[in-house]
């Protein structure tokens, strides 16, 4: 009797514990490939922490080393599960203790991570975090808090924030009364301006279109003189290409000015010839016969 109770009570084990696994969808044995991960901090993470792809479980951290460039997270994502490699890798907080688990969010690349690839994850800070920072901004104003009371307290005793405020008082006083004193002038200057205002909106809106024109025109005019100057570049460039030329002995004209002989037999040239015409000024019969019928 005692062998078939606690053979029923293996088997009611037994049958609980393979129901339990099943109604938690269980696997004894998951196929992952691993995906590394560094982040500049990880706030408490251990393996065996979960991991969400697009906010479902999908993988485990399965460790979590020390890096010289941050901490290197290894991450088991589920086999089939494919991480385009413009994803997004957060490590977030799950609730109040602290605890920790890594959020992937897909994006929508063609390529995807393979197993062994390094990815930068974020850090997004948690509620301990949070309330460290807290913490400290309260003693930031708890400290300016003292220093100001000491400040206060300063002035008290000495007297002068009491002056100061007299001081205040008594140039509010003077201000309010100068400005009752010349209240009708104040009144005409700004009447003055919303006449001045008035009328050179009525002067714009009469004359609107031949200011228009005269804008136009002076745009007009301003892209003639761009033409022009760039005319007028166009052109000094091609006299310091024509001299260029006929600097280097180029063409006909520059070769004929690179000829030494040439230019020495135009002058013998020109001074025969001015020496004809001195001569047929001189003796104009030698060459002019003159007959009379």
């Amino acid at each position: 009797l005692e062998i078939r109770v606690g053979i029923v009570v293996v088997i009611a084990v037994v049958v609980l514990v393979l129901g339990v696994m099943w109604l938690q969808r269980f696997q004894l044995v998951e196929n992952r490939y691993g995906i590394y991960v560094r982040f500049s901090e990880v706030g408490g993470l251990k393996a065996e922490d979960q991991v969400f792809v697009d906010g479902v479980v999908n993988g485990r951290v399965e460790s979590v080393a020390l890096d010289s460039s941050g901490v290197i997270v290894l991450l088991g994502v589920r086999q089939g599960i494919e991480i385009p490699n413009d994803s997004q890798v957060r490590l977030q907080s799950a609730g109040m203790m602290g605890e920790r688990y890594v959020a992937i969010n897909r994006g929508v690349s063609e390529q995807s991570y393979a197993e062994g690839d390094t990815v930068d994850g974020q850090f997004m800070m948690g509620l301990s975090e949070l309330m460290s920072g807290a913490g400290e901004v309260l003693d930031d104003v708890a400290e300016a808090s003292r220093s100001l009371r000491e400040i206060l307290d300063t002035f008290s005793r000495e007297g002068s924030l009491q002056s100061s405020v007299e001081n205040l008082s008594a140039a509010s006083a003077n201000l309010r009364a100068i400005t009752d004193e010349n209240q009708p002038k104040l009144a005409s200057a700004i009447a003055s301006i919303e006449r001045v205002s008035t009328k050179m909106d009525t002067l714009i809106t009469r004359h609107y279109a031949s200011l228009d024109s005269s804008l136009a025109g002076i745009g007009r005019t301003g892209q003639n003189v761009d033409v022009a100057v760039q005319n007028l570049s166009s052109a000094s460039e091609d006299l310091k290409e024509i001299a260029r030329r006929l600097r280097d002995g180029e063409g006909t004209v520059g070769k004929l000015l690179a000829d030494d002989e040439f230019i020495n037999r135009l002058d013998s040239t020109v001074v025969k010839l001015d020496s004809l015409i001195t001569d047929i000024m001189l003796h104009p019969g030698r060459y002019v016969t003159l007959k009379l019928f």
